[in-house]
């Protein structure tokens, strides 16, 4: 607003520019003004908007494997896979920072589909290596399962690496409450395929119980902030 944010015409347009660009990309009914934090933001954004692509061409993303260890046994028996973007100037970048810009721009159908290829063909190795047993899961997006070919997605990879679909695991969070018609279309077709379908970090979101059982889910994984009360003295 003049004159508190610029004194002249030109950049009052730029700064509303940049104020409409961030307001947009929260969602319908917000308004923003403009300040020089939200301005390092936006830049900060339509940075890593830009160089998602070259990301995708480069291959400047990685996998790094979590184990999932069995608590009785102590043993490893499965992997979850992490998505990283290890930019060679920006550094690495936080999933939570660039996923939700890939799902704007639709470059995560693609960075998806690398995902789940790369995942499959590296717990095929392990496989063939002795860990016979191992499970890795994928996270993935609701923007992903809404793809029209993502199940077939899902069966091609499966079929070039030449792993079982029971040892693939597809995570999704508590949005695919938001469409559950075509959610449950979708997890219905991976079941039906061998593949398990988990739900990560229940209790963030807002839906409840009853809602989750309209979901043919194999795996809750609840958020640990209803487990961490749980090493303090009553």
């Amino acid at each position: 607003m003049y004159p508190e944010n610029a004194r002249d015409s030109e950049w009052l347009l730029k700064y509303a520019d940049l104020s409409l660009y961030h307001a947009k990309s929260e969602g319908r009914g917000n308004f923003q003004f403009y300040d020089s934090t939200l301005h390092k933001r936006i830049e900060r954004k339509m940075t890593l908007h830009s160089e998602l692509r070259k990301a995708i061409r480069q291959e400047q993303f990685t996998l790094y494997y979590q184990p999932k260890v069995d608590l009785n046994s102590r043993a490893i028996v499965g992997m979850e896979a992490l998505l990283r973007w290890d930019h060679p100037e920006l550094g690495m970048i936080s999933p939570g920072e660039f996923i939700p810009i890939a799902e704007e721009s639709g470059d995560i159908i693609e960075i998806g589909d690398w995902a789940i290829k790369s995942a499959c063909l590296q717990t095929k190795q392990w496989q063939q290596a002795g860990w016979t047993d191992l499970l890795v899961s994928v996270n993935v997006s609701v923007r992903q399962i809404q793809h029209s070919d993502f199940v077939d997605m899902v069966k091609a990879r499966l079929q070039e690496s030449g792993l079982a679909p029971d040892y693939l695991e597809i995570e999704l969070t508590e949005s695919i409450v938001q469409n559950l018609e075509v959610s449950t279309q979708v997890l219905d077709e991976l079941k039906k395929i061998g593949v398990t379908v988990s739900i990560d970090d229940f209790g963030t979101g807002y839906s409840s119980f009853s809602v989750l059982q309209q979901l043919p889910l194999d795996v809750i994984k609840i958020d640990r902030s209803f487990t961490t009360w749980l090493t303090k003295p009553l």
